[in-house]
């Protein structure tokens, strides 16, 4: 939030729940209330989307420290950690007792991080209450932090899922001149926004649909329980940063597709690996008829080669192209030297006729089954 009267009321909002409830209890509603379970579903998104030692993660509207808290235990993950009321930053950093980590009291869409040197740029529930102009200022900036590679992670509330409209509803009978804005969004601006910042859209997710895959039970404030997957309950879209100096194998530049999403498996799943299913879909507007072949990777090993192309009709739809595109691509894996009971890390490049190749920096985890085991999908 960029305004100085949306600053101004947030910052009123905090200190008038302190007034009301316990320490505790009121920060964690000034950032909507869910702490813990919030906290590691946004905790579990990244380990979904890769996050590993040495990476180093930006929060931008990080609030009293949902997500932080769940990193801090990690010595090896870096945070810096931005929002606009710097008594829930005081209060993220105590909790979080981290001395090596960075809390920034901001006003305005700057990142206070240096060029290059981020792996993840997380906003969730930011855009939710911003213009569209300081939303596409804060994605060029991220895309001036992140690495090559580095991904922007981000909710958003949008009219196609039915549960949002709640929030609409709410802003429009509410006439206070103090009134928090709840911004809506839609997916033909999030890759406008995308395209004309550098970014490639990787995924997106309706806000009602079981999005993140869960190692452990997440237990909501009032006894819920969700397991093997779950939502934040806004829709969720992710942005990569193109890899730069790509190897090409012909002197000319790289290509980098605008779509290259993996299906299935889904994310922590078990698999048999004698029989492992691989379905996904590409998109590269520019280079479609050069594709040569599609490679998956296990474990940093080649495993399965595709050079056959088919179409599939919500592809085709989504990407605003004839229904007989050829798009997706599939492939049965009946190797077992993937091994039993394993960890499998998936990973996809795309070679084209002209040599020149593009790998995917996103890897998908899966398990392999032990002999007897049962197949579950979380």
């Amino acid at each position: 939030m960029t305004s100085f009267t949306s600053d101004f009321s947030y910052r009123a909002h905090v200190e008038s729940l302190e007034k009301k409830l316990n320490t505790d209890k009121a920060l964690s509603q000034a950032v909507g209330g869910e702490f813990v379970a919030i906290g590691k579903l946004e905790y579990s998104l990244l380990r979904n989307l890769g996050l590993k030692s040495g990476h180093a993660v930006i929060d931008i509207g990080c609030g009293s420290g949902r997500l932080a808290c769940q990193l801090a235990p990690f010595r090896d993950i870096s945070y810096i950690g931005c929002d606009v009321v710097p008594r829930l930053l005081e209060y993220a950093k105590t909790l979080c007792d981290r001395p090596d980590w960075q809390f920034h009291s901001t006003n305005g869409t700057s990142i206070p991080c240096a060029s290059g040197s981020a792996h993840f740029a997380c906003f969730f529930s930011v855009f939710t209450h911003l213009t569209h102009e300081d939303t596409y200022r804060y994605i060029m900036e991220a895309h001036r932090v992140l690495v090559p590679g580095g991904l922007l992670v981000m909710s958003f509330l949008e009219f196609r899922v039915p549960s949002h409209w709640v929030q609409f509803k709410a802003s429009v009978f509410n006439l206070r001149p103090d009134n928090h804005l709840n911004q809506f969004l839609s997916r033909d601006a999030i890759d406008a926004w995308a395209h004309h910042a550098g970014f490639e859209v990787v995924s997106i997710h309706d806000g009602d649909s079981n999005y993140i895959s869960l190692e452990s039970d997440v237990v909501f404030d009032d006894g819920r329980v969700i397991s093997g997957a779950g939502s934040l309950g806004q829709s969720l879209a992710v942005l990569r940063k193109p890899l730069q100096d790509l190897p090409d194998g012909s002197g000319g530049s790289s290509i980098v597709p605008e779509y290259l999403y993996l299906d299935a498996p889904a994310e922590g799943s078990r698999i048999n690996p004698k029989n492992l299913y691989i379905e996904g879909w590409l998109w590269c507007k520019e280079a479609q008829k050069n594709i040569e072949r599609i490679q998956l990777f296990a474990n940093g090993r080649l495993m399965a080669e595709v050079s056959q192309l088919v179409a599939r009709e919500d592809v085709s739809n989504f990407l605003g192209v004839p229904a007989d595109t050829p798009t997706v691509f599939r492939a049965t894996i009946e190797d077992d030297s993937i091994g039993e009971g394993r960890l499998v890390e998936l990973q996809l490049s795309v070679c084209f006729r002209d040599g020149r190749t593009y790998q995917s920096p996103i890897k998908r985890s899966i398990r392999t089954m032990r002999p007897g085991e049962m197949q579950a999908f979380p």
